[in-house]
């Protein structure tokens, strides 16, 4: 109760500016959860976590045309687990998934508002455009780390129920070490922290992708 009292003063005391701002984050937030894509886009990252998955699973088992090779049976075998599903799904999902999702979103947005009239009733009142924008930037910037949250939550319990949470953690490529390798064994002790700092890393980059959207947009 003291947390929320202390929260109400500093509302109380931030400048008017910034408190049309937020109100108007608060109203595209609550706007946007009430739509229909909004779970359509949740339904796809959690589709794409499932195909990895099985992906893994079919591999592990030998149920694909490479699975005669042993020399990668071994490894999956040996190091798949949590983390390596979640690393694995992560690179397709903020390089291809994610952008896609929250340029459909942008548009849908923008669109939306003015098929259907709502951008004259917000020009009406006293806000600029600049405000409605950064609104409606600051909205999409939190669905895309819900995407990201969900995708990191979903991906590491599905991977750890299917294949183990511990374990050492073999990853192809320099996507998850940072070094110019083929492969790469990162040890468990620093594995799950090198995960957190994967999933948090790209939160930069999805704002990028946010704001160029509705840019395109203007």
């Amino acid at each position: 109760i003291y947390i929320f009292e202390l929260l109400r003063r500093f509302l109380l005391n931030l400048p008017a500016k910034i408190k049309q701002i937020l109100l108007l984050t608060d109203f595209e937030i609550v706007k946007f959860s009430k739509q229909k894509r909004l779970y359509a886009g949740i339904v796809v990252v959690l589709m794409l976590i499932f195909l990895c998955s099985v992906g893994f699973y079919m591999r592990k088992m030998g149920l694909t045309p490479h699975s005669k090779d042993k020399f990668q049976g071994r490894l999956i075998n040996e190091f798949i687990n949590a983390t390596a599903v979640s690393v694995t799904v992560l690179f397709p999902a903020i390089y291809v998934l994610i952008p896609m999702l929250m340029g459909i979103f942008s548009a849908g947005s923008m669109a939306g508002e003015f098929e259907d009239g709502k951008i004259r009733t917000l020009s009406l009142r006293p806000v600029s455009r600049f405000d409605i924008l950064l609104a409606k930037f600051i909205c999409m910037s939190f669905y895309s780390y819900l995407f990201l949250f969900i995708l990191l939550v979903f991906s590491y319990l599905c991977g750890g129920i299917m294949f183990g949470f511990s374990g050492d953690v073999f990853i192809f490529g320099p996507a998850f070490s940072g070094k110019g390798a083929e492969l790469f064994i990162i040890n468990e002790k620093i594995a799950f922290t090198r995960l957190l700092l994967s999933y948090f890393l790209p939160v930069f980059r999805l704002c990028r992708c946010v704001a160029c959207s509705l840019c395109f947009l203007l």
